[in-house]
């Protein structure tokens, strides 16, 4: 946990999408500096893909550090979330208390109500009662 922190507060840790413009020359930098023993200058590591936010979200939920959450949730609304992720966004924001995310994939459900309930990946919420019942109260706008 302190070092992703540290790697976060140092700046080798990024969330910027510049930085992943570059990633296959990071790769091949990163290769060379691991067979290189006196290498000084190690790469950011990126971390845009869904599972690695996910994962970041998890860490920062464990420490109680909210505020790293609140932008990681924002960064993951912002780049992964689609008609096609929401469902399992929708479960795992609601696992982990993560309002934001959950906040933007209700309101993408209720947007998108009438194929909300044939989504391929409907059938993973029957295991939560509490969140099905939340998503119809938003989708028949009986909630905010």
């Amino acid at each position: 946990v302190r070092y992703v922190l540290q790697c976060i507060y140092t700046g080798e840790i990024s969330l910027d999408d510049s930085a992943h413009d570059n990633a296959a020359a990071h790769i091949g930098a990163l290769t060379s500096a691991h067979h290189n023993a006196d290498a000084s200058h190690q790469p950011t590591l990126i971390l845009t893909g869904q599972d690695d936010l996910q994962q970041l979200i998890l860490v920062a939920n464990e420490i109680g550090f909210w505020r790293l959450k609140l932008v990681l949730e924002a960064e993951l609304v912002r780049k992964h979330l689609t008609k096609g992720t929401m469902i399992g966004a929708l479960i795992f924001a609601d696992q982990h208390n993560c309002v934001v995310l959950k906040d933007a994939a209700m309101r993408m459900a209720a947007a998108n109500k009438q194929n909300f309930f044939t989504h391929p990946d409907f059938s993973k919420l029957i295991l939560h009662p509490q969140l099905m019942g939340e998503i119809h109260a938003i989708c028949s706008g009986r909630a905010a």
